[in-house]
């Protein structure tokens, strides 16, 4: 069978066995190989790091997919919870707090802040009497964005926690302050 043509190589062929197998071909990994058995059993042959690879089964649901998770994903609701603080004083902050839900998990996976002038952007989270700074970040004139990248599995919050955002307008003048908290609930 010929290769197809995507952004990754793929070749797909049939073996005298009647296997269905794929080799997945990418710069960034030594190799990957994957194939369905006549039992309907996925196996995937994985190397990265170890140059012996493992052979993984997977199983196939009663519809015959396999079930995927995109790695740094999960089933959670995609939470974007956003804040204009209009003509904040020089030298002052001001406080945007993210409540998780009651029966629910927050993960934390970016803070986005955006001023004209300059700016700190302090992140906290509060749970029950406990207050934890994460990270300080700073916007001046020429760099007015902030982004702050979490890995959402070392930022969980749990039900009634707050994540806080604090922005100080460190301009000589009023500002306008925005700040986004995104994440995942769950």
């Amino acid at each position: 069978m010929a290769d197809v043509n995507l952004p990754v190589p793929i070749r797909t062929y049939a073996d005298g066995d009647g296997l269905v197998q794929i080799k997945i071909v990418d710069p960034t990994t030594i190799a990957q190989v994957s194939e369905v058995d006549t039992d309907k059993n996925l196996h995937v042959e994985m190397h990265g790091n170890q140059p012996g690879g493992a052979d993984i089964v997977v199983a196939l649901d009663s519809s015959g997919r396999v079930r995927t998770i995109v790695e740094g994903s999960t089933a959670g609701t995609p939470t974007f919870d956003y804040k204009d603080a209009t003509g904040i004083a020089a030298g002052s902050p001001d406080n945007h707090d993210y409540v998780v839900p009651l029966a629910q998990t927050f993960s934390l996976k970016q803070v986005y802040a955006s001023a004209s002038g300059k700016m700190k952007i302090q992140v906290e989270t509060i749970i029950g009497l406990t207050t934890t700074t994460l990270v300080v970040g700073f916007g001046t004139s020429a760099n007015p964005n902030v982004v702050i990248d979490f890995d959402p599995a070392y930022a969980q919050v749990p039900a009634s926690g707050t994540v806080r955002v604090i922005a100080t307008n460190k301009d000589n003048q009023p500002q306008d302050l925005y700040t986004t908290i995104i994440g995942e609930l769950a």
